[in-house]
C-alpha cells in the first residue's frame, strides 16, 4: 500500500490540475458514476464534496443508463471511476452525457482505455498489482483512488475558501454545527433563579443553589439590576465579618452581561470568553429576563 501511495505522488502530472481546474469551474453539480467498488469510493467521494458545500451527485452506473442520467445537465461535469477502463457498460452513459454537452473526467489505471475516447479529461491513478497474491481484491487500487479524491476534495475546499462554518452548516448534529449554528434559545432552559436588591443572604444562598446555575439575578420591580454569582459570595465572605447582616445589592455585580435568546451560542461564548465571566443574562427585546446560561452547558456541547 506504501509503494502504491509513493509510486502514485511520483506519478501525478499535470492532469490533476487540470482536473481541479474544470471541477473548480463546474456550474451545476459533480456528478460522480462507476460499478462496483468504484461506485462506493464515489459515494465517499460525493459525500465529502457536499460537506463542505460543493453539490455532488452520485449516479450508479447501471441506474444511469436506464433513465437516472435525466439528472445530467449541460452545466454539470460527470466522473467516471474505472481501474480497467474497459467496462463498457459505461460507454453508453459516456456517449449520453457527451450528447448532453457535459464534461466528463475519467479517473482510471489505463490510459489506452477504450472509455478515454470519449471522456473530456483523463486523469491516470497508476496501479500496478493489488496486495493479495491472485492481484484480485481492490486494495492498493482502492487505497490510491481514495487518495486522489481526498487531494481533489481539499483543493477545491481551499480554493472555494471553505471553512469550518460551512461544514458546520452541513452538519447540524455534529459538534461544528452545533457550535456555530444553535442559538441560545435552542438550549435554554427558562430556569429563573432572581432575588431583590433588599433579599438577605440565605435568601440569595438558597435561590442560588435551587437555580442550578451557579448565580442569582438581582431584579429590582422585575429589571435586571444585577447579578449574584458563587464567586461574590465567597468575596463576601472575606470581606464582611457577617454576611447575613447585608443585602443582595451590597455584593452583586451591576450591569451583567446579557445575551438574547435569538443570538449565536458561538456570540455567547465568545462573551464569556473574552470577558471572562461562567454566565450570561438571558433577556428578551424588552429587557425582561428569561434564565441564565451557564458556560458549562456550552462546554457540554463541544466549545
Amino acid at each position: 500500500s506504501l509503494s502504491s501511495l509513493t509510486n502514485l505522488m511520483n506519478t501525478i502530472d499535470v492532469r490533476f490540475i487540470e482536473a481541479i481546474d474544470l471541477l473548480n469551474n463546474c456550474k451545476g453539480h459533480i456528478i460522480v458514476t462507476g460499478f462496483g467498488k468504484s461506485s462506493i469510493i464515489g459515494q465517499k467521494f460525493v459525500a465529502s464534496l457536499n460537506s463542505i458545500s460543493i453539490p455532488a451527485i452520485h449516479l450508479h452506473a447501471n441506474d444511469a443508463t436506464h433513465g437516472d442520467m435525466g439528472v445530467i445537465t449541460k452545466s454539470d461535469i460527470v466522473i467516471f471511476i474505472t481501474k480497467s477502463g474497459n467496462s463498457l457498460e459505461l460507454n453508453p452513459l459516456a456517449i449520453g452525457v457527451k450528447a448532453k454537452g457535459a464534461k466528463s473526467l475519467l479517473l482510471t489505471s489505463n490510459e489506452e482505455a477504450s472509455l478515454a475516447n470519449l471522456c473530456d479529461l483523463i486523469c491516470q491513478v497508476p496501479v500496478n498489482m493489488e496486495a493479495d497474491e491472485d492481484n484480485l481484491i481492490p486494495t492498493n487500487s482502492s487505497i490510491c483512488y481514495l487518495a486522489v479524491f481526498d487531494a481533489l476534495v481539499i483543493t477545491l475546499k481551499k480554493l472555494k475558501g471553505r471553512n469550518k462554518s460551512d461544514f458546520g452548516q452541513n452538519h447540524p448534529s455534529g459538534t461544528l454545527g452545533k457550535i456555530y449554528f444553535s442559538k441560545v434559545e435552542d438550549v435554554m432552559d427558562y430556569l429563573k433563579p432572581s432575588v431583590s436588591d433588599k433579599s438577605n443572604m440565605k435568601t440569595v444562598i438558597s435561590s442560588i443553589s435551587s437555580g442550578r446555575k451557579g448565580a442569582t439575578v438581582v431584579l429590582e420591580k422585575n429589571i435586571v439590576i444585577g447579578i449574584i454569582t458563587d464567586g461574590d459570595l465567597r468575596r463576601a465572605l472575606e470581606k464582611y465579618n457577617d454576611i447575613f447582616k447585608i443585602n443582595a445589592i451590597q455584593i452583586m455585580t451591576a450591569s451583567p452581561f446579557t445575551i438574547k435568546p435569538k443570538d449565536l451560542l458561538n456570540k455567547a461564548f465568545g462573551l464569556m470568553k473574552d470577558n471572562k465571566v461562567s454566565q450570561l443574562i438571558i433577556v428578551n427585546e424588552n429587557s425582561d429576563y428569561l434564565g441564565i446560561l451557564h458556560i458549562q452547558e456550552l462546554l457540554a456541547l463541544g466549545f
